[in-house]
């Protein structure tokens, strides 16, 4: 609640409009969409390995990277072709169908799929033993998993899914102030 933000109308390179959001006093998009029918989201994920320290690409030039490209390819390659600094959840889409989810780690990633045909993630590791990294201890981290366990059930009850069911489940406070909606 107390992060101010910013919407940003801006273009690719190619021309195709672009919007997106961001926190104050960063600069570029952090999630978004643009007209060549990409879009991201992210979640915050981190194991004991990461270092903003290390000389990589920074995530916010990965993001603005990501946004920026005319293709799913070209967007995977943005968090793939390098190692990073520090671990992130990127939730890559194209239109009409394409939903990629990595979770990608200093030096390795995993690709997240859909269960029963519903992808949702929060800010933890689904495996971290199967990806191969530890997460640091945090007490906070069993509301991560009740917020993904609880959207997953919310959306797969209102199969099919609509923008408004999705807007529906988005809004739900169980756990408050823990939940899946900080409306505060």
């Amino acid at each position: 609640p107390e992060v101010r933000g910013a919407l940003l109308r801006s273009e690719t390179a190619a021309g195709a409009p672009l919007l997106g959001f961001v926190e104050a006093g960063i600069v570029g998009e952090k999630i978004g969409c643009n007209g060549h029918g990409i879009g991201l989201a992210i979640n915050g994920i981190t194991t004991t390995e990461d270092d903003w320290s290390r000389l990589r690409t920074p995530f916010h030039a990965r993001t603005w990277k990501i946004l920026r490209s005319a293709t799913v390819d070209a967007a995977l390659s943005v968090v793939l072709d390098e190692p990073r600094s520090c671990s992130t959840n990127f939730l890559i889409g194209a239109t009409p169908d394409i939903a990629v989810d990595l979770e990608a780690a200093p030096d390795r990633h995993r690709v997240v799929v859909a269960r029963d045909g519903v992808l949702t993630h929060a800010n933890h590791f689904v495996d971290p033993v199967g990806t191969g990294i530890v997460e640091p201890p945090n007490p906070r981290r069993i509301f991560s998993h009740r917020r993904e366990a609880r959207l997953w059930e919310l959306l797969s009850e209102r199969r099919p899914l609509t923008v408004a069911s999705v807007q529906e489940a988005l809004r739900d406070t169980r756990d408050d102030p823990f939940g899946i909606s900080r409306h505060r």
